[in-house]
């Protein structure tokens, strides 16, 4: 019984600690202040948590420039729809060597980013840096009108 409820307590507490069950880079050294051009490394650290909006501007300016690949890296990356959860970490309980990761599904997912998918329908269907391929362009183009 006292098992279980120090079971139960450890799950509360990581509740409520749920932003140290998530690996981010803090990004908040870089940014320049209000009102200032954002660097390119705060727009890389952004982007590199994953922040979506931060991935489409960065494969915006490589497309810009030519980089084709880079551009649709970033902007695949971008586009992928993610369920929204969060991560908990478990402390080895009883017997158990090592603790667990939680991850509970709060509901909310979030949608790619819709002007990537556009920028990717663009990229196959003109071929940059790719080869022609309009039956994937119209897949990310359906995908970029359809909001969920």
């Amino acid at each position: 019984m006292g098992a279980i409820i120090k079971y139960f307590a450890i799950i509360f507490i990581s509740l409520c600690l749920t932003s140290c069950g998530t690996f981010r880079k803090d990004c908040s050294q870089l940014y320049s202040g209000f009102g200032q051009e954002e660097s390119l490394e705060y727009r890389s650290c952004k982007a590199g948590n994953g922040d979506k909006e931060y991935e489409f501007q960065l494969g915006m300016a490589a497309y810009l420039l030519g980089k084709y690949k880079e551009a649709r890296t970033l902007f695949q990356s971008a586009t992928y729809d993610e369920p929204s959860t969060i991560s908990i970490y478990q402390p080895p309980v009883g017997n158990q060597k090592y603790g667990s990761i939680l991850r509970i599904d709060n509901g909310l997912a979030e949608a790619g980013h819709l002007s990537a998918k556009y920028m990717l329908s663009e990229i196959y269907r003109n071929g940059k840096g790719v080869k022609i391929n309009i039956k994937r362009a119209d897949k990310f183009l359906k995908k970029a009108w359809v909001v969920k």
